[in-house]
C-alpha cells in the first residue's frame, strides 16, 4: 500500500497509533516534539490542527504542549508549562501555512506588540515573543474560565442571578479597560462576547488583539478596502462605509 504524502513538504505521511496521519518533518521544523511509541496519540483535529494528547509530553521550544485552547485564522492556542519559570500560560503558535507568509507574519507579531504595550487587570497579559524552528509564537497570561459569548448561550444557575449592578460593573471594567488600551495608542477594533473570557471569580479580560491597530504607527499591514471586524459587532454606519470603500476598490 502506497503511503500518503504530506501537502506541505511532500514528505511521507506517519500512520499513529491512533489511525491518524502526520507529517513528522513538518511537526518537527515546526519546533514540536513528537513521540510516535505506542503509548503516544498524535493525529488532527477537523480544523486541520495537530492534536495534541495532554497525557504525552511534547515541546515546543521552552514549553511543554499540555492540550488545545481553540484556534483562529492566524493562529492555534495551547495551554501550556513553561519549563524554565514552571508556570502554566496560553501558548498561540502561528498557523503552520502562514509561516512563509511575510505579511501575516507581520501581522502576527503586530498583535503581540499590541498586546506588549498594555498593563491593565483586564487585559491578558504578554509574557514572551518568540521564534521556534521558524515558527511565530508568544506566550500570554491564561485566564481559566469561559468567553462571554459561551456564558450567554448556556448560562448556568448562577450566571442567572447575577444581578443588574454585577453586569454593570462587568460593564464598566471592560469600558476602562478598552479606554486604557486607547490611551495607549492600541484600538482593538474587534470587541465582541467571544473575545472576552470571565474568570472564576467573575473577573473579565479581553484578549484576541489580531485586528488591533497602532495609533502611531506609521507602517500599514491591513490592505485598503478591508472590511475589518464581526459583522454582527460593528458599527452600522462604519460596516457600510467599509463595504462600499472595497466595492469602489474591486
Amino acid at each position: 500500500m502506497q503511503r500518503k504524502r504530506c501537502s506541505s513538504c511532500g514528505g511521507l505521511l506517519t500512520t499513529t497509533p491512533s489511525g491518524g496521519e502526520i507529517c513528522l518533518s513538518c511537526a518537527l521544523s515546526a519546533g514540536v516534539k513528537v513521540e510516535t511509541e505506542s503509548n503516544a496519540d498524535i493525529s488532527k483535529d477537523e480544523t486541520g490542527d495537530l492534536q495534541i494528547d495532554p497525557s504525552v509530553v511534547r515541546y515546543f521550544g521552552d514549553y511543554e504542549i499540555i492540550g488545545k485552547i481553540g484556534s483562529g485564522g492566524m493562529g492555534v492556542v495551547y495551554r501550556a508549562r513553561q519549563v524554565s519559570l514552571n508556570r502554566v500560560v496560553a501558548l498561540k503558535i502561528i498557523q503552520p501555512a502562514l509561516v512563509s507568509d511575510l505579511k501575516a507574519v507581520e501581522r502576527f507579531r503586530f498583535e503581540a506588540e499590541a498586546v506588549g504595550r498594555l498593563d491593565h487587570c483586564n487585559i491578558v497579559s504578554l509574557f514572551e515573543v518568540g521564534t521556534v524552528g521558524g515558527s511565530q509564537y508568544y506566550s500570554m497570561q491564561l485566564v481559566n474560565g469561559e468567553d462571554l459569548e459561551e456564558s450567554i448561550r448556556n448560562p448556568t444557575k448562577s450566571e442567572q442571578r447575577l444581578h443588574y449592578r454585577q453586569i454593570a460593573l462587568t460593564v464598566i471594567k471592560l469600558a476602562r479597560a478598552i479606554q486604557y488600551a486607547h490611551s495607549h495608542g492600541v484600538l482593538h477594533r474587534d470587541i465582541k462576547p467571544s473575545n472576552i473570557v470571565i474568570d472564576g471569580n467573575g473577573e473579565p479580560f479581553i484578549f484576541d488583539f489580531g485586528l488591533a491597530k497602532l495609533l502611531k504607527s506609521k507602517g500599514r499591514i491591513t490592505a485598503p478596502g478591508t472590511v475589518l471586524g464581526t459583522p454582527a459587532y460593528m458599527q452600522l454606519l462604519a460596516a457600510l462605509l467599509q463595504g462600499l470603500l472595497a466595492l469602489l476598490l474591486l
